[in-house]
């Protein structure tokens, strides 16, 4: 079973997105999905109601969302680290030790559409903004689950 972690900056765009994104492209169980926030500042939020809403418009089924922080455990947890930004790689890979930093990577380090880039924050903008990131998440996802299976 590989466990893969998705990490954004609040936990209610981005990283649930991807979470739920996978979980549903995943053909198979060998896979858990989880993810969190690097700040509290929406810890034990909901899901962006418009992120929520694009994706329920594609036909994601969504559990309820809770936004969590990040733990320093989840080094040890995870088998593969996803940031969704440099920021947010640079920030995990310092609090990471040595030997922990081979497992985070950029969100799209397996995607070859979108190697290098990072998944823009949605947040606060309209509809639209939120439509292109769940379209960049949803080929990401399929590059990578067909990478890391």
């Amino acid at each position: 079973m590989k466990k893969v972690l998705f990490v954004c900056l609040g936990n209610i765009c981005r990283s649930p997105a991807q979470q739920y994104i996978s979980t549903q492209l995943a053909k198979n169980s060998e896979f858990i999905f989880d993810s969190c926030a690097v700040s509290n500042w929406n810890s034990g939020d909901e899901m962006d109601p418009s992120m929520r809403r694009v994706l329920e418009k594609r036909g994601y089924s969504l559990p309820k969302h809770q936004a969590k922080v990040f733990q320093r455990e989840y080094f040890q947890e995870f088998d593969y680290i996803f940031a969704a930004t440099e920021e947010i790689y640079e920030f995990l890979s310092s609090h990471a030790k040595k030997n922990e930093r081979e497992r985070i990577y950029l969100a799209t380090h397996f995607s070859d559409s979108y190697r290098g880039m990072e998944i823009p924050d949605p947040y606060a903008k309209g509809d639209k903004d939120f439509e292109q990131v769940v379209t960049m998440i949803e080929e990401i996802a399929k590059e990578t689950l067909d990478r890391i299976s």
